[in-house]
Order: C-alpha cells, then sequence, then structure tokens
C-alpha cells in the first residue's frame, strides 16, 4: 500500500511540471533532450489525467526551464503563466501594452475635453439682459441663465452616473473593449447633436447622452491598463493615464475659446467647438468598434475555463481505456438483453452532469448587480473612499464648470474677451 500511494504521488508530480509546462509554452515532448520521458513516465501521464490530478502539485516539481515559486524574487510561476497567456490571448494585430496606453490616453484627452469646452466663457457665453443685450454664446442663443446653464452639467452628470454601473455590469456578458468602442460611438453622436441642437431641451437631451457614452470609457479603460501595465509599472502607466484629464479639461478651455472667440471671417462660433470634437473622436470610436476585441482578465477568464474544462473531459475520457469501455458496453448489452430495450449511456449522462456543474460554478462567480451594491454597501474602506471622492469632485467640479465665467467677470477690464480669459485660464 505504501508503495503504490509512493507511485501515484510520483505519476502526480510528473504530470503536474507536464501541465506547468504547457501552462508556459515550453516544450513537453518526449523527444525533447532534456525531457525525454519513457513509456512508464507517458503513462503516469496518462495515470494522473484520468483520475483529474491537478497542478496543485506542481510545486514538487523542478526541472532545469522551471523554477519554482521561491525561486522567484518577484512573483510565481503560476502569476507569469497567467500573464503570459493573457497577452496570447490578444488577436488584435496592432495590440502591443504600449500602444494600447496611447490609445487610452487618446481617448481621456477627447472625452475631457468636451468637459472644458462647455465650461469655456466664449462657448457658454453670457444671459441676455434686454433687447439692447442679446448675450452670447449658448446661453444668449438659447435665452437661459445661470441656472439652467448650470443644470446642463447636471445633465452630463446624471449620464454619467447611470451609465458607469450599467456598463460595467455589462461587462460581465460582452467584451469591454467593445463597450468602449460602442460608448464613444454614442458620445461622437450625442457631441454632434450639441452642435446641430436648436432647442435647450434638445441640448439638454444630448448632454445627458454624453455623459452616458463617456461613462463607458470611465468605467472600463483603467482595468485595461490595470491588467496589461508591466510589473512594477502599473502605478506609472495608471498616473500617466489620470494625468491626461487635467490636461483634456484644460485644453478644452483653451479650444473652446480659440473656436468660439475666432475672427467674424472665419464664420465659426460655439458649435463648431462641439462639432469639431465630434470629427475628432468618430476615428477613435470606429477602430475600436472594428477591431478585434480585447480581453479582461476576470471577465474573458471564465469563458476560458469552460473551454479548459471541456479539454479536460476529453482527455479523461480518453483515459477511461478500452478494457474499461469493453466491459462497460458488455453490461449495457446484458442490461438491454434483459430489459428489452436499449440501456441508457451512463457515461454520457455522466459527462452532461459534469457539464452542468461546471456550468453552475461558472454562473455563481458571476454575482448579479445587487449583490455587487450590497457588498460595497458592507465595505467601510470603499465608503469612507467615496465620500472623499464625493467632495473632491464637487469642489473640482464647481471650478472646472464656473472657473472660466467667473475669471473674465473679474477680470474683464484685463482679459478684453471671453476668448483671451479661456486661454490664459487653460494655460
Amino acid at each position: 500500500t505504501h508503495a503504490s500511494a509512493s507511485r501515484v504521488r510520483s505519476r502526480a508530480r510528473v504530470y503536474a511540471g507536464w501541465r506547468e509546462r504547457r501552462a508556459l509554452r515550453l516544450p513537453t515532448g518526449p523527444d525533447h533532450p532534456r525531457l525525454r520521458t519513457t513509456g512508464g513516465d507517458r503513462q503516469a501521464v496518462r495515470f494522473a489525467s484520468a483520475r483529474g490530478v491537478r497542478s496543485s502539485f506542481g510545486r514538487h516539481f523542478r526541472s532545469d526551464a522551471t523554477v519554482s515559486t521561491r525561486d522567484r524574487p518577484n512573483g510565481s510561476a503560476t502569476t507569469m503563466a497567467s500573464s503570459t497567456a493573457h497577452l496570447d490571448a490578444v488577436t488584435a494585430g496592432w495590440f502591443t501594452p504600449r500602444r494600447l496606453l496611447a490609445l487610452f490616453c487618446l481617448m481621456s484627452l477627447l472625452v475631457y475635453v468636451d468637459r472644458g469646452v462647455i465650461s469655456s466663457a466664449a462657448v457658454s457665453g453670457s444671459p441676455r439682459v434686454g433687447a439692447h443685450d442679446p448675450g452670447s454664446g449658448l446661453q444668449g442663443e438659447f435665452g437661459i441663465g445661470y441656472a439652467l446653464f448650470g443644470a446642463l452639467q447636471a445633465a452630463f452628470m446624471l449620464g454619467l452616473l447611470i451609465g458607469a454601473p450599467a456598463f460595467s455590469a455589462m461587462a460581465k456578458t460582452w467584451n469591454p473593449f467593445k463597450l468602449i468602442g460602442l460608448g464613444l460611438a454614442g458620445w461622437t453622436l450625442a457631441t454632434a447633436g450639441c452642435a446641430t441642437a436648436t432647442t435647450y431641451g434638445a441640448f439638454f437631451v444630448c448632454r445627458v447622452f454624453v455623459g452616458l457614452g463617456e461613462a463607458s470609457f470611465c468605467a472600463l479603460a483603467a482595468p485595461f491598463i490595470d491588467d496589461f501595465a508591466p510589473r512594477g509599472r502599473k502605478t506609472v502607466w495608471l498616473a500617466m493615464f489620470y494625468l491626461c484629464i487635467p490636461l483634456g479639461v484644460a485644453g478644452g478651455v483653451m479650444f473652446g475659446g480659440a473656436v468660439a472667440g475666432a475672427p467674424e471671417r472665419f464664420k465659426l462660433g460655439w458649435r463648431w467647438a462641439f462639432g469639431l470634437e465630434a470629427l475628432a473622436m468618430t476615428p477613435v470610436a470606429l477602430f475600436c468598434l472594428v477591431s478585434k476585441p480585447i480581453p479582461m482578465r476576470g471577465v474573458d477568464e471564465r469563458a476560458a475555463r469552460g473551454q479548459e474544462a471541456d479539454a479536460r473531459d476529453e482527455e479523461e475520457a480518453d483515459a477511461r481505456g478500452v478494457g474499461e469501455t469493453e466491459s462497460r458496453f458488455e453490461e449495457e448489452a446484458l442490461l438491454a438483453e434483459g430489459d428489452g430495450e436499449d440501456a441508457p449511456d451512463r457515461t454520457e449522462d455522466g459527462d452532461a452532469q459534469r457539464r452542468v456543474e461546471r456550468i453552475r460554478s461558472i454562473e455563481s462567480e458571476s454575482s448579479s448587480a445587487a449583490e455587487d451594491f450590497a457588498s460595497l454597501r458592507r465595505n467601510r474602506a470603499f465608503l469612507v473612499a467615496l465620500a472623499g471622492y464625493v467632495a473632491y469632485t464637487g469642489t473640482v467640479g464647481v471650478y472646472a464648470a464656473w472657473g472660466p465665467k467667473a475669471g473674465y467677470g473679474v477680470y474683464a477690464h484685463d482679459l478684453g474677451s471671453p476668448s483671451r480669459s479661456d486661454v490664459a485660464l487653460g494655460g
């Protein structure tokens, strides 16, 4: 009995090492000079496969090409294998982690330019004051005061707050990169609607959809960077990504002031600022929609685990052996003769039962949105961070929305025009 147990452990270690080498895409064939296996070793692999031995025994296996966890200063073999497999799962020909970061930085600049554009003094303009002062910008054209102009900022935030959890929930079943492309396509159409809106109500609705489209990017871009950033560089990459927020807002203020305050011979106005935004985002959104999907770790891996489980079922079915199959067929034939009808294929029933159990286990990993929110409500660290971020966003939002107008109101005599005020404040 002791010898049999020793043989089982030895065979399990051989099989676990083979599984680890296959995950790392290292040579596994019997003809490799350092991996030549005897017939007994190959039988051990078959023996272990038939019993569903998992790679948890991999810590006992050492080879010249595979380093154990304790020999890795910056992680484990499992982590490296997972990262390598995650990169190999990307089929888009253009993809590299640096290019993905550059693409997301470009998206961030464009979407935050919009926030600066609508807040610029030249685009927002001034309200009408009787017949002698028709006002300027969108306030003058729509005949709205400061309260209704502030409601436009709330309309954008309404779409953003609705869209962010919605896109996060959809990312569990849809490819997140495609969702970003879909959201940016909607953002482009809504921004073009802002450029062509003829009434305040239409402009208000367009601002809601601008926030809704931007929510896909805000909710899903950062996890991609966290997935693909090199080890030890994630903080730097995320800092580069979030640096685009103030740069985009400041650039939007300057851009809005330059376009809306352009000389009359160019026949531009505040509408052109939104139209040029939509024109700049169009190729980016189309690129995301036509490109092959980029997998996100944790979302696409559930489907991959299902495929791996199917492959394991096939290996186990092959490992049962001819003798077992023949004996089963003889038994079923005897049962069929005794009952007068065909006996059910218990092997197929067992395989079907395993697939059902596997599907249930995979589905159990996908929690509902209500469960996610309930979990967040119980997380004190999240609630404290959320409260701080709400205060931060409220403070920064006030300055971003009203800063350009306040700057021009205070220094109107020195700056001379709203356009100059925007360029000075944005710079």
